[in-house]
């Protein structure tokens, strides 16, 4: 995706939500299996960080791409809201709206690619939309086995979320910063 240049608080900010969704995903993969409330509470802030990155990231980014990023992460973090506010609500319930949270992220993956890989083709819009068809593929999981419980969506999830981070630090990592871009062109 592209981003507007000159905004020097983008880079440490994408890293921060990259550590955020990092560690819920890792507490989520390591602990499966500490019970429904306490689980269901992990992947909606896991899944909440998710949307707010992509927020803030369509901000920021060219105007065709923009609205729909914004629109699908505002989508991610109400699905993890509700799962959240209704946590207590029958586990089969919550884990169906999980189920819907991880399919509207693979769709905003995908389509914030969409004008950037018109213009070039490398690895990490492959990858983005790898990611975003993967969620896609886990979110469909997630709801046709729900009757498994919280345990399968839990690990779907947490897996997604731990590549989503990898890819939000490749993808600021590779990027020059703002002040490197600015002195090179004088």
């Amino acid at each position: 995706m592209d981003i507007v240049e000159g905004l020097p608080w983008l880079r440490p900010l994408q890293l921060t939500f990259g550590i955020i969704i990092i560690f819920f995903s890792v507490l989520i993969l390591l602990h499966p299996f500490i019970g429904g409330l306490p689980l269901i509470i992990l992947i909606s802030f896991g899944l909440l960080f998710a949307g707010s990155e992509k927020i803030i990231t369509g901000t920021v980014a060219e105007k065709k791409a923009h609205i729909s990023t914004i629109g699908l992460g505002v989508g991610v973090m109400v699905v993890a809201l509700l799962a959240f506010v209704f946590s207590t609500s029958s586990t089969m319930i919550i884990t169906l709206l999980l189920g819907i949270a991880l399919m509207i992220f693979g769709v905003s993956r995908i389509t914030s690619n969409f004008r950037t890989m018109q213009k070039n083709e490398n690895w990490s819009n492959k990858f983005r939309v790898g990611i975003g068809t993967v969620s896609i593929l886990f979110g469909i999981s997630v709801i046709v086995f729900s009757g498994f419980g919280i345990l399968i969506a839990s690990i779907l999830i947490g897996i997604v979320l731990a590549v989503n981070s990898v890819l939000i630090f490749t993808s600021v990592l590779r990027e020059k910063p703002s002040d490197d871009k600015l002195s090179e062109e004088t």
